[in-house]
C-alpha cells in the first residue's frame, strides 16, 4: 500500500470501520483483474479472501 492508503486505513479504523488491508509487495495495483491470467495473481486473491469474515449479513440487505 501507499502511504496514502496506509492514512486512510487509520482514519478508517479510527470510525470503527473494519478494514482489511492486504499488500502484496510483487503484484501491481489492481491484481485482481490479473487472477484468471496469471497464477500469482490468483493465489493472493484467494489467500485474501480467507481473511475474510463470514459474509453472512446480520441484518437484511437495504
Amino acid at each position: 500500500m501507499r502511504d496514502d492508503a496506509r492514512l486512510f486505513r487509520e482514519r478508517l479504523l479510527v470510525k470503527g470501520v473494519t478494514v482489511l488491508p492486504f499488500e502484496e509487495p510483487t503484484l501491481p495495483h489492481g491484481f485482481w483483474e490479473y487472477a484468471p491470467l496469471a497464477d500469482t495473481a490468483a493465489d493472493a486473491m484467494c489467500e485474501a479472501f480467507q481473511e475474510l469474515p463470514d459474509s453472512t449479513p446480520d441484518r437484511p440487505a437495504p
